[in-house]
């Protein structure tokens, strides 16, 4: 019941987990269900005929609270069923006795459903999270994973469902539209799902539909009238993108590829659709990249799929056959960067208590997030550098071939790449996939000497780390004549290392393309809002004017709950100990809050505020109208970051910005003049594994 998310540059979308419900082995293999869905009384209506394994002697099945088993029969013959809350789950357990092998099980139900107001109202870092379906006049969205229907917990099972709507709205399933038919006010459509999958997704809205055949395979949009003009560039890059991953997996696994907007900002993908909120969806690059990423689900989670109880590679390969692959084909400084995006991201999120990937689920935080896609992602581009690329793409090949339509652990995974590259990778498993964290390292004692005619260069190389990692580092060392690169392998705390090289060296760096995970050093993050939303001991700092706490109280409380971020007022007693001890995100300028002004030691090498305008990196904004925030390093703590919004707009303006904010993680200063502009800028951290030997 896992959907997977599209991971946006901007945007970081969330699915839920599936409920860990206890039960007997799963017996169920086939719905088909008659629907009918009533816009005005957000109501479904159904009766699901299911077909059973030969062997099915009792069965339970689960629908959310709201909904009710009304019926049951079996073979024809009314049968009784007990009804009782699923303990630590918002869903009934529906307990069904059969009396006898053959026939069919149909079960009949209905329920209601919230409002899609519910859904906005839950709405943090610009994701709806949607634990339960909605329906309402904008649509209809009822994810699997809130049970809208009875089943199984766990089992991937194929379906035909028909659903019955009024007339104007257009629905989206899994599988493949074989009927749609208008009549009396009704709109009447059947989705058949040949394929098994993990869950039924119904979505409904008022769609124009675009369709478009690509070597067999139906692709569309579902836009509303005001994004149809959209419609054929989706169309073109859906078509590319089935063709790249057909040639490097396996060819597309099923009859039809949708891109359907959502009434509610999403990114989910399902297999053979995905769902975006209309925001994302008329972002000009997105066609360009994380579309890639949801259509690349098709294959790595809506094909094979997650094993829940080996955790989660999903995203992890998701995003590095996706997002990485694109970087690549820019080329090789674009692909560097972004590792090292990766890199930082975990080291601003994940903090000391971050899991393993072995026990990585879902991204339901920040800090899970950073887990299993930042991390997950390096782990992926460290087994490509380890079994080279031909080897590494074999195993993609080979994982699909093993798993297609089942389940996958990363214990598969270890399995179908070790078959492929007859490389052991126990070693490499153990230490990336089932310890938490990651090494981080430092550069020392490096001397240059002679050897005859030759240089050597020597250092210590040292993990930080309670259990030293298996390592294979490239090396640059720095010549008049360009770069010597060398590969070592290191096992052991610390190590010393000599390269060679015919002449005079000038500096070395270690892994200079961030090709291995490790967790960076505070000195080496350059100060960012990510730092600051990251830290979970940062505080939001209001100024206690009743004027000036008015203008930005809406841009606290939102920041402040997609982050979980402690708020204050500058009035509060001890105040000043914040600034050492805490990250902050202050909102007024010096003038406003007494807090930017006791900060402002820390402020002053980013930021210059005057009357009427301000000065960031050498360039003068007019402050009327405008609002700006700027990240700066605590100076006394480099693990410290305290970031300044200053407004000169109104309390709405203000909300906007702030809102916008969440999805510039990575840069160091921003500035929101007006509209839809945008200037920002990201500043430069440390490398401590680069040593210039000229100073």
């Amino acid at each position: 019941m896992h959907k997977y998310m599209l991971m946006a540059a901007v945007a970081v979308f969330f699915c839920s987990a599936p409920p860990a419900f206890s039960g007997q082995e799963a017996r169920l293999f086939d719905h088909s269900m008659e629907l009918t869905v009533d816009i005005a009384a957000r109501t479904v209506a159904g009766t699901d005929t299911i077909r059973l394994t030969p062997d099915a002697a009792d069965v339970d099945l689960f629908l959310r609270e709201g909904s009710s088993v009304e019926a049951v029969t079996y073979a024809g013959r009314s049968v009784g069923f007990k009804t009782e809350e699923a303990k630590g789950e918002r869903a009934s357990r529906v307990s069904i006795r059969l009396d006898g092998p053959g026939g069919e099980l149909v079960v009949r139900f209905s329920g209601t459903f919230p409002g899609v107001e519910s859904a906005r109202e839950g709405i943090r870092r610009g994701v709806a999270y949607v634990e339960d379906g909605v329906i309402g006049p904008d649509g209809v969205l009822l994810p699997s994973s809130s049970l809208w229907y009875p089943r199984e917990y766990g089992r991937l099972h194929t379906a035909r469902a028909t659903v019955t709507i009024e007339a104007g709205y257009r629905t989206v399933m899994e599988g493949e539209l074989t009927e749609s038919v208008e009549a009396v006010g009704r709109t009447t459509e059947t989705w058949v799902v040949e394929k098994p999958v993990d869950g039924l997704d119904l979505v409904a809205a008022r769609f124009v539909v675009e369709e478009r055949e690509h070597r067999g395979i139906k692709l569309y949009t579902f836009f509303f009238e005001k994004d149809k003009r959209l419609s054929e560039t989706y169309l073109e890059k859906t078509a590319g993108y089935i063709d790249l991953y057909s040639g490097m997996i396996a060819p597309y696994p099923f009859k039809k590829f949708a891109v359907v907007e959502n009434f509610l900002p999403t990114g989910y993908g399902m297999p053979s659709f995905t769902l975006l909120g209309s925001t994302v969806l008329r972002l000009p690059f997105i066609p360009d990249t994380s579309l890639g990423h949801e259509v690349a689900h098709s294959w790595w989670g809506n094909s094979v799929y997650m094993d829940g109880a080996g955790g989660n590679w999903v995203e992890a390969l998701t995003t590095y056959t996706s997002d990485h692959l694109y970087a690549r084909k820019k080329g090789k400084k674009e692909a560097s960067e972004n590792r090292l995006e990766q890199v930082r991201g975990y080291a601003n999120y994940a903090g000391a208590t971050a899991t393993a990937l072995k026990d990585f689920t879902d991204a339901t935080t920040p800090s899970t997030r950073a887990v299993g896609y930042n991390k997950g992602m390096m782990v992926f581009a460290m087994l490509e550098s380890e079994l080279g690329g031909e080897a590494f793409n074999d195993g993609l090949k080979q994982l699909y071939l093993d798993h297609a339509f089942s389940r996958a652990s990363w214990a598969d995974l270890r399995a179908s790449f070790e078959a492929a590259s007859g490389t052991e990778l126990g070693w490499f498993f153990d230490q990336w996939v089932s310890l938490p964290g990651g090494p981080r390292l430092k550069l020392s004692a490096v001397t240059v000497g002679r050897e005859g005619d030759a240089y050597t260069t020597e250092f210590d190389i040292t993990q930080h780390t309670e259990k030293p990692y298996r390592l294979t580092l490239p090396v640059a060392v720095h010549t008049a004549g360009g770069e010597v690169i060398e590969k070592i392998t290191v096992k052991n705390t610390s190590e010393k290392v000599k390269i060679k090289t015919t002449q005079a060296p000038i500096g070395l760096t270690v892994d200079p393309e961030y090709q291995n995970f490790r967790v960076l050093w505070p000195e080496e993050l350059p100060p960012s809002f990510g730092a600051c939303f990251g830290d979970p001991a940062t505080v939001a700092v209001l100024p206690s004017d009743e004027l000036a706490q008015e203008k930005f109280a809406a841009a606290a409380e939102s920041l402040a709950r997609d982050f979980e971020l402690e708020t204050a007022t500058d009035a509060e007693a001890g105040v000043r100990d914040f600034i050492g001890v805490s990250s902050l995100l202050v909102f007024g300028s010096p003038e406003e809050n007494r807090v930017a002004r006791l900060a402002g030691v820390h402020l002053a090498s980013r930021i210059k505020i005057e009357e009427k305008s301000f000065i960031i990196e050498g360039t003068r904004y007019d402050l009327p109208g405008t609002v700006a925030a700027v990240a700066v390093r605590n100076e006394k703590d480099p693990s410290k970051t305290i970031c300044l919004m200053i407004s000169g707009a109104g309390g709405e303006e203000t909300l906007r910005a702030a809102r916008r904010l969440r999805y510039f993680s990575k840069s160091g200063f921003i500035v929101f003049p007006g509209g839809d502009k945008v200037e920002e800028g990201r500043f430069e951290g440390m490398n401590l594994l680069n040593y210039n030997m000229l100073h």
